[in-house]
C-alpha cells in the first residue's frame, strides 16, 4: 500500500481504504479506448478519488469519483496512477 511520501505516484489497485488521492494519468500501454471509457466515468486527470470497498476475494474494488461510486476489475485500476493528498487538499 502507500508509503508516507504525499508526492509519490501509485496504481490505483494500491490505494489505502477511504484515504483521499489524485488522479494523475494512465499508463502508457493502457488501451486508449479503456482509458476514455473511464475519462467518461470521471476518472481525469486532478480529480479526488477514495477507495470505498474491495470484494471478499479482492476483485473487484469501489472507488468513489465526483459522487458516483465506480467498481473496477484490479487489472484496470492498476493502470490509473493517483498521488495521495491529505484530506484538507481533496475536493
Amino acid at each position: 500500500m502507500f508509503t508516507n511520501d504525499p508526492g509519490s505516484v501509485y496504481p490505483l489497485d494500491e490505494m489505502d481504504e477511504r484515504e483521499p488521492s489524485v488522479v494523475c494519468g494512465y499508463d502508457d500501454e493502457f488501451p486508449v479506448e479503456r482509458r476514455e471509457r473511464f475519462e467518461d466515468m470521471g476518472l481525469l486527470a486532478g480529480e479526488t478519488v477514495r477507495r470505498l470497498h474491495t470484494a471478499a476475494l479482492g476483485d473487484p474494488i469501489a472507488f468513489g469519483v465526483r459522487g458516483s461510486v465506480l467498481c473496477l476489475r484490479r487489472e484496470d485500476a492498476r493502470h490509473i496512477r493517483v498521488r495521495r493528498v491529505g484530506s484538507k487538499d481533496a475536493r
